[in-house]
């Protein structure tokens, strides 16, 4: 046997010897238990202890009699004569009992089984290892079998201690705990262990023992249990000592694995200097007696640990003894070992042990990982901890004294403040003072628990003796509450693990300098991080002052105000000079503020009188007096606002050390001096991530604030907030003139007048609510309503808001942060770009002409070189045409015929448009070619793990194509790239004045100055040149493509908002007149569209004027008349729901019109788009731009009148300027207006209800019943109307009729919506969904069409008829337009009608044809091409599986999902829906014929129609469980799991009748008879269920009429005779019923089928007036919920059937259309290439537009011709290979 094997052998000894001799209670046993403990200690004490080889004899020998003895005791002869006695002593069990026989058969538990069969295998491995002995054992052999991770075995040694003395509590046990604290000090070094390793081990041996022994004897009583000595029987001796040897297994192995070591050293001291290898020399160590630990560790970074594992451990052990002492102790059973007092000892100490766990695994020195691994972290939140630490202990220790107010607290605060501006020793030493109070706090607060002190109250005004009694109260006054452990415990572990996290200073934030903070945005963030208070100090002070301020409500809150006002109005070198006075003076009002609100006990301040005590409660509370609490978040704030003060203190002191990085305000600096070489100019120099953040923060900001501010003065909504409204109005007047023209010194002065505004209305506000109210000065009601205050005392009828500081607060933010940004050197730069931007004046709009100018003449060489491109290859086809033909063609009907080969050779192939410059062919080359690679390397070969593989590629090639669309976003800048163009080139401009005028420029603050700086200008050469250069638009592309990938989208959409700022403009003018629909409103649109949208080139400067100033005034009007004092004083309560032309709704005064927020957006979007066109030099000019773009005008006053001439223009020429002839533009915007007009027929067509009477509002329905109302034809007739004459002036390109059209179109919209439809529907367009979507969507017409009278109509030569196919897209579109009945035929007719064309009319409706025919397969040939990109199938190997996934995959799910799709949306209907619970039901039952003998209702609430609860529900779900398996069963559990306990109601019906029994004498008689008679008699009952769906009612009816038997008959005629009280019947009335989203009410068969609830048994009493029925069972209906009236449109009222017909004939043909190819059609479905034929066709569109009707006729021939000539068809669409160029 080798040595490892040997040393397992013994250990299996070892551990079979333990069981067994646990297994059972007998001396014998104990005897084996005795031998188990001596052999465990021989071999865990090995160097000392060498086992006994005659002990294992011993124990192999008493195994083998014993076994022996327990097999002859089975014999029933020696059961009969064996006494009890013997037996138990030797241990022996009855397992198999002689039925005769007299002894008594045991049933022993499964440990007694084991153990004897551990036993056996124990006698086995003994005397199988005789020939080894275990003393022979090499402990040499452990190194082999020694795993790393047994270093660190001694760290269970506390935890097996902690969960000893916790299992098991008593008195003994309760030496572990004593012991323990011991114990953990000396745990960390191996000699500490060893000497400490014969007490545990001896000790823990001494406990088995008694527990074994307590087994076999008898111990009895509550005092012998407290021992730990409980007598257990069977399983309950066997459990304690189970756990207790598994617990005690660390102890032995700690000595094991300690003493390995031992021969190594020869010496006792070498033993006492040894420390495990590998421990990390920087890690800190628990205390030695050794001199060199003391100086190599600070001796006090140990102590804060120490007393924390202290402080719980004497914590665990009071708890312990007061467990002990005082705990409920139960006296066990035998059969019972859990003592009950181990859940209370537990649950208070669990979070202690855990604590003291904590403490142990960290500050263990053996680690082999040093805790250095913390401080090695290099994500920001780390270093940012360890720099912070001593903060986050400060405002910890803050947030703990202000949640609970004490004595206590009052140090805790102190020495919070000593640990935050304190570093080092002295911080140390303020950490270790905090620690000996809290410990002391924790302790105390456990010692008056457990006095269990008295808790009196009391009163106010109560009368006491002199005597100081120590209650409840007196102890939380000194800091020792309840439930303190969870906080106290939290602060000590930060206290104590702040010498491992906590780092002085990190070494990160010493290397950032200032300068930089210009490299990066990485390292911008770095240094705000470590200068943050340095830089924004004093703002953040003062933002978090008047926070406190307005929060407060008390005098300390006039204290942070008037201070912070004080400091607003100081000069930084004043604020250094008195910031020490305040902060001294803020500490001592904070702890006068602590002890007012801590106050004194409760009997000293109820029972004594003040003078304060007859004040009124609100002027206590102002002075913060005693016994009023403030609210603990707010005494936090305040400290940490003292933290801010105190850190702000000390960037004041080291002031010095940043000369480089001077802090001065602008304001207060030197203004002549240059800008500091230190600041870069962030608007010139672009590109980067800082530049983007500094042009936020610097060049919009102002913007934003302004906005932010005019956002809080409207909600703010008060006469007081006017100051901010008039302000910011001026100052978005001045726009950039306010910067450019004006000194900065007046700038900032500007600012401040609105700051000191907004403290003085902070102070106004605060000294009002919390002085003047609480002191009963209040004004008069209709003042307080006026100026927007409201006193709480002052009880003032009617409601009005409450008012609120939070728009002041956030309003001081913005305008703080704003001073902030105005006083840094940056914002130097922005004035500088502000001041070029005025220099260079008109210079962009130039720009944007001469980019018009050019676009105009390329088009007109391209239209003139088409056309006479075509007539050369006319002549020379004339001139090639065979003798054979004759004469020529002298008809349009010979031309078309006489088409010949010579006509359609190569030689005539249609000529490509090479001159025009499509931008898309930039971007079809952007495919990644790493992912390409991959994936066209696919191989039939793969194993399917690579087919899974390409399947993920191609998914993820595929979303990589998608994100290039914003990787490189192209598409969005050819929307912008005019305005982004003339942006590069004022930039350069702007660049090179800068360089040319430099610190001039900054300092020219008035026009005439710059004036003068650009006279000098215009002479200087350097200008003149950079000017003057013909590359600017190559810069531009350059520019773009040089952007980083990242911020390329973000450019692009940036500059397409500015490109599109007028449109968005227009578009927020529509949308606030939707929002309000009032007469005031009314010219917002007609501005819109009578001037801006048809102005050329741009509205004029008046116009954006005139809007600013009517948005403006309509702000300033909403807010005046909709005070709460004008609207009583008009008499809002007046206002009719049902008249919308109210003069409040006329005048946007109603309250219910909201829109302020759309107002807002206009103003800023029309100050924006002012703010564009002055940075692009497009303000300036209306329908001219001067010609010398430098030009600042020589006399300003000429200026002036050239631009009054250019506002004061007539309308005669305006209307001349719009109807003049344009150019032919490249946009066509007809189809969009199409598809609005169609958008508009759809939306009237199924919504017509609600903008007219008439009809149910769904219009499946009011077609069944022929009931459509007349106006909706006449509607449906004008639109159709409209849009023929739309397509008519479309064609004819009529500019004046277009005109006249226009403004037709323009009143009458505005007519229809907002006077008809508002006095039909008697609601306002406001409220109206589909209005508001009419009048938008036709608006967008609008726009449209204005947009082609301003700019011209389309040519088919500006677009190339080959680039205006998009794939299956536009297939898929064509197919629906083709498909559509009779709307191709109505539009070939129409346009064959009002086209000039030489072709007949079914020449035209053909070419037409063929033209889809050819753009069709157009675009599946690029739909193809497409998907050859993504997934190319390579010469030779078969398509690779990638492109099987995405096209057949992807096809097979699609088609799959329209055949299901009608079962999917009627099985999951109820899904879709809302819950529409029930609001009424009523129930009447009555005799056919007669009145209702019974009628009652039940409404909506928790008594008469409540919730099915989910214990009933689950109730219900388990008795249709319960039931036998069928198809019932299964029908209606399927039926119930599609609702929940929501859906289900349960009906509680009144048993008496809600109303009498009214029928006459004789129909009473009449009734009497009939029921006498053999006439069958039938009873009704009625039910009505209604529930809101909407705004409207909905109601389900259910009617049972059953026949009455003759036995139901005899009992009505006898209870109406009186002849019975009560008689109990059963009617066919199902108890479950089903209300489903329409329809009737039912009964729900399913589940009245399974639990039999067909029948409803009830019990009927007549009282002579009225009836009552009681029913046994109480009904239960299931809601369905109601689907959205979309939805019910699509289903319809043909159910599913209908669906599925209209998806086979509709969608099912159409996709047929799609994917079929006839062979008749094949010519044209197989064409590889239609360039040709479609040049073929633009020519043609070409011919046609400019009336060369001959050459049209020709150019159709040649087509027919194609058409009929198969083999030339085939060589005019050869494929041709294109060769990609990389």
């Amino acid at each position: 046997m080798d040595r490892c094997g040997g040393l397992r052998l013994r250990l299996t000894g070892l551990a079979l010897l333990a069981f067994t001799a646990i297994s059972n209670q007998s001396y014998f046993h104990l005897t084996l238990f005795i031998l188990s403990l001596f052999l465990n200690a021989t071999f865990a004490i090995r160097r000392v202890l060498t086992p006994i080889a005659s002990a294992i004899t011993l124990a192999a020998i008493c195994l083998v009699l014993h076994l022996f003895l327990l097999i002859i005791v089975q014999i029933t002869y020696v059961q009969k004569n064996l006494s009890i006695t013997f037996k138990r002593i030797l241990g022996l069990s009855y397992f198999f009992c002689s039925p005769d026989a007299n002894s008594e058969c045991e049933k022993h538990s499964w440990n007694v089984y084991v153990g004897v069969v551990t036993e056996l295998c124990l006698a086995s491995v003994l005397f199988w290892a005789r020939r080894r002995s275990f003393s022979r054992i090499e402990y040499t052999a452990e190194s082999q079998v020694e795993s790393v991770d047994l270093k660190q075995i001694y760290l269970l040694t506390p935890i097996s201690i902690i969960f000893w003395a916790l299992l098991f509590p008593s008195w003994l046990d309760f030496l572990w705990i004593l012991a323990s604290w011991l114990l953990f000090s000396l745990i960390g070094e191996k000699r500490h262990r060893l000497s400490a390793a014969p007490f545990i081990l001896t000790f823990a041996s001494i406990l088995l023992l008694l527990q074994y022994i307590s087994g076999l004897m008898n111990f009895q009583g509550i005092m012998l249990e407290k021992l730990g000595l409980h007598s257990g029987v069977g399983p309950a001796a066997f459990y304690p000592l189970l756990i207790k040897m598994l617990l005690s297994i660390p102890f032995y192995m700690m000595r094991y694995f300690d003493g390995r070591y031992l021969e190594a050293f020869s010496t006792f001291e070498n033993l006492e200097t040894e420390t495990i290898p590998n421990a990390p020399a920087t890690s800190m160590r628990w205390p030695s007696v050794t001199a060199a630990s003391l100086e190599s560790v600070n001796h006090l970074e140990w102590v804060v640990p120490y007393i924390c594992l202290f402080t719980c451990i004497l914590y665990v052990c009071l708890q312990y003894m007061y467990i002990l002492i005082h705990g409920e102790w139960l006296v066990l059973s035998n059969y019972q070992w859990f003592s009950s007092a181990v859940r209370p000892l537990a649950s208070a100490v669990w979070l202690p042990f855990c604590f003291m766990f904590l403490l142990i695994f960290v500050y263990m020195k053996s680690l082999d990982t040093s805790m250095d691994v913390l401080r090695k972290s290099t994500s920001i939140f780390a270093r940012t901890l360890a720099t912070s630490y001593d903060t986050l202990i400060a405002v910890s220790l803050c947030c703990f004294a202000g949640y609970n107010l004490s004595i206590a607290g009052i140090v805790l605060l102190m020495l919070s403040l000593t640990i935050f501006i304190t570093a080092g020793q002295k911080c140390t030493l303020a950490c270790l003072a905090t620690t000996l109070l809290l410990s002391v706090q924790w302790l105390m607060s456990f010692v008056t628990y457990s006095f269990h002190l008295p808790i009196y109250i009391y009163p106010q005004n109560c009368t006491s003796g002199h005597e100081v009694i120590i209650d409840h109260n007196i102890a939380k006054w000194f800091g020792f509450s309840l439930n303190q452990t969870w906080p106290v415990i939290i602060l000590l572990l930060i206290i104590s693990m702040r010498s491992a996290l906590s780092e002085e200073e990190s070494k990160w934030l010493i290397e950032v300098q200032r300068s930089d903070a210009e490299e990066d945005a990485a390292s911008l963030l770095k240094f705000l991080l470590k200068k943050w208070m340095y830089k924004f100090g004093v703002e953040v002070c003062s933002i978090v002052g008047v926070i406190l301020a307005c929060c407060h409500h008390d005098i300390f809150g006039l204290y942070f105000l008037v201070v912070v006002s004080f400091l607003r109005i100081c000069r930084r070198w004043l604020q250094k000079l008195v910031w020490s006075s305040y902060t001294n003076m803020t500490l001592t009002v904070l702890i006068i503020e602590y002890l007012f609100t801590l106050g004194l006990p409760h009997q000293f301040s109820h029972c004594h009188d003040y003078f304060w005590s007859e004040w009124n409660a609100e002027v206590k509370e102002f002075f913060v007096l005693s016994f009023t609490i403030s609210s603990s978040p707010k005494f936090i704030a305040d400290f940490i606002f003292l933290f801010l003060i105190l850190i702000q203190k000390n960037a004041f002191n080291r002031e010095e050390e940043h000369l480089d990085d001077d802090n001065t305000p602008l304001s207060e600096a030197d203004f002549n001096q240059p800008i500091p070489a230190l600041y870069n100019d962030f608007i010139s120099t672009k590109g980067n991530l800082l530049a983007y953040i500094h042009t936020a923060v610097f060049l919009y900001s102002h913007w934003v604030s302004m906005i932010i501010i005019l956002i809080c003065s409207i909600n703010d909504g008060t006469i007081l907030s006017f100051g901010y409204i008039i302000a910011v109005f001026l100052f978005m007047w001045k726009g950039i003139s306010l910067y450019a023209c004006h000194s900065f010194k007046s700038v900032l002065i500007y600012w401040n007048c609105l700051v000191y505004y907004n403290i003085f209305l902070i102070a106004v506000k605060i000294l009002y609510l919390d002085a003047f109210c609480k002191f009963g000065f209040a004004f008069p009601c209709w003042l307080e309503r006026v100026i927007g205050l409201r006193c709480v005392s002052n009880e003032c009828p009617g409601y009005y808001k409450k008012t609120s500081l939070i728009y002041d607060v956030i309003c001081f933010v913005i305008l703080i942060y704003q001073m902030r940004v105005f006083n840094s050197w940056y914002f130097q730069f922005v004035i500088m770009d502000y001041r070029a931007d005025s220099i260079l004046g008109s210079r962009g709009g130039q720009l944007l002409l001469e980019l018009k100018r050019r676009e105009t003449q390329k088009n007109n060489r391209r239209l003139q070189s088409n056309v006479r491109c075509l007539w050369m290859m006319i002549e020379e086809e004339d001139k090639l045409a065979p003798v054979s033909i004759g004469s020529p063609p002298q008809s349009h009907e010979e031309i078309k015929r006489s088409g010949y080969y010579h006509q359609v050779s190569e030689r005539f192939f249609p000529l490509p448009n090479s001159d025009i410059n499509f931008e898309q062919e930039q971007t079809s080359f952007l495919i990644s070619h790493e992912f390409e690679e991959s994936i066209r390397e696919n191989l039939d070969t793969t194993t399917m793990v690579e087919k899974t593989v390409e399947v993920l590629d191609s998914v993820r090639v595929t979303m990589m194509h998608i994100f290039q669309l914003l990787n490189n976003p192209e598409w969005l800048y050819r929307i912008s790239k005019g305005d982004a163009f003339v942006a590069h080139v004022l930039d350069k401009d702007k660049k090179r004045i800068k360089a040319v005028l430099k610190d001039r420029l900054r300092i020219a603050d008035t026009e005439d100055k710059l004036r003068e700086l650009h006279k000098d200008l215009v002479v200087h050469e350097d200008f003149q040149s950079v000017a003057s250069s013909n590359i600017l638009w190559n810069e531009a592309l350059s520019e773009y493509r040089a952007i980083h990938p990242a911020f390329k989208f973000l450019y692009c959409f940036s500059h397409s908002i500015i490109a599109q700022s007028q449109l968005i403009c227009f578009i927020l003018m529509l949308i606030v007149h939707l929002s309000k629909s009032s007469l005031i409103s009314f010219p917002l649109p007609l501005m819109v569209f009578f001037w801006g949208v048809l102005a050329i080139p741009r509205p004029p400067k008046s116009f954006w004027l005139i809007t600013a100033s009517y948005i403006q005034f309509l702000i300033v009007f909403r807010l005046l008349f909709c005070n709460e004092l004008v609207l009583a004083l008009i008499g809002k309560r007046n206002i009719s729901d049902n008249n919308p032309f109210s003069i409040q709704r006329l005048l946007a005064m109603d309250p219910d019109i909201n829109g302020s927020y759309w107002d807002i957006a206009l103003l800023a979007m029309v100050f924006f788009h002012r703010y564009k066109l002055l940075r692009l030099g497009m303000w300036r000019n209306d329908f001219q731009v001067r010609e010398q773009y430098l030009s600042l005008g020589d006399d300003i006053v000429s200026e002036e009148d050239s631009e009054n001439m250019g506002e004061s223009m007539s309308c005669e020429k305006f209307c001349k300027a719009l109807l003049m002839k344009k150019t032919q533009s490249s946009m066509d915007w007809y189809p969009w207006m199409v598809g609005c007009d169609v958008l508009c027929l759809i939306l009237i067509s199924f919504f017509y209800s609600m903008i007219g009477q008439g009809g149910s509002g769904n219009v499946l329905l009011d077609m069944q019943v022929a009931r459509l109302p007349r106006w909706f034809a006449y509607t449906l007739i004008c639109v159709f109307v409209i849009m023929i004459v739309d397509r008519w002036l479309y064609l004819s390109k009529q500019t004046k009729f277009r005109f006249f059209y226009y403004i037709s179109l323009v009143v009458l919209l505005h007519v229809v919506i907002f006077l008809f439809v508002p006095s039909i529907t008697g609601s306002m367009v406001t409220w109206n969904r589909l209005s508001i979507s009419l009048y938008l969507i036709k608006s967008a017409y609008l726009l449209m069409s204005a947009w082609h009278m301003r700019n011209g109509y389309p040519s088919v030569m500006n677009r190339d008829i080959l680039a205006s196919g998009s794939g299956i897209f536009r297939l898929i579109i064509l197919k629906i337009y083709l498909n559509i009945p009779f709307l191709f035929e109505l539009r070939t007719v129409m346009d064959w009608t009002f086209t000039s064309t030489a072709l007949t009319m079914a020449d035209f409706i053909r070419m037409e044809n063929y033209y889809n025919e050819v753009e069709a397969q157009h675009c599946w040939i690029l739909f193809d091409h497409w998907l050859d990109n993504y997934f190319p199938t390579r010469k030779g190997r078969p398509t690779p599986t990638s492109g099987k996934f995405f096209k057949g995959v992807l096809s097979v799910v699609i088609l799959i999902v329209i055949i299901l799709a009608p079962i999917l949306l009627f099985a999951f209907l109820n899904s879709f829906g809302t819950r529409a619970p029930p609001k009424r039901l009523h129930f009447k039952a009555s005799i056919e014929g007669y009145p209702f003998l019974y009628s009652t209702d039940a409404v909506f609430n928790d008594e008469t129609m409540p919730h099915l609860s989910t214990h009933n529900m689950q109730a219900l779900v388990n008795e249709l469980t319960n039931l036998e398996e069928s198809d019932i069963k299964r029908r209606a559990l399927s039926f119930i799991s599609d609702y929940t306990f929501k859906d289900v109601f349960l009906i509680n019906l009144t048993p008496d009748s809600l109303q009498n029994w009214d029928i006459s004498l004789p129909g009473k008689k009449q009734l009497v008879a009939k029921l006498q008679s053999l006439k069958t008699t039938q009873i009704v009952f009625e039910i009505s269920l209604l529930r809101p769906v909407g705004s409207t009612q909905r109601s389900h009816e259910f009617i049972l009429a059953a026949a009455l038997t003759s036995k139901q008959s005899k009992i009505f005629l006898d209870l109406i005779n009186g002849n019975i009280t009560t008689a109990r019947m059963s009617f066919p009335l199902a108890q479950y019923l089903l209300a489903p989203p329409n329809g009737h009410l039912q009964p729900a068969d399913a589940i009245n089928l399974a639990l039999k609830r067909i029948h409803s048994m009830s019990t009927w009493q007549y009282h002579g007036d009225y009836w009552s029925i009681t029913w046994d069972q109480k009904f239960v209906i299931f809601v369905d919920r109601v689907i959205p009236s979309w939805m019910s449109i699509v289903v319809g009222s043909g159910g599913m059937v209908a669906m599925y017909v209209a998806v086979i004939l509709v969608v099912g043909r159409f996709v047929r259309e799609i994917v079929r190819t006839p062979i008749h059609k094949a010519m044209i479905e197989n064409i590889p290439n239609c360039e040709n034929l479609l040049r073929l066709f633009h020519d043609i569109y070409v011919v046609r537009e400019k009336r060369q009707f001959y050459l049209e006729s020709r150019l159709y021939g040649k087509l027919v011709f194609l058409m009929r000539s198969p083999e030339t068809l085939i060589r005019w669409c050869r494929y041709r290979v294109k060769v990609k160029n990389e």
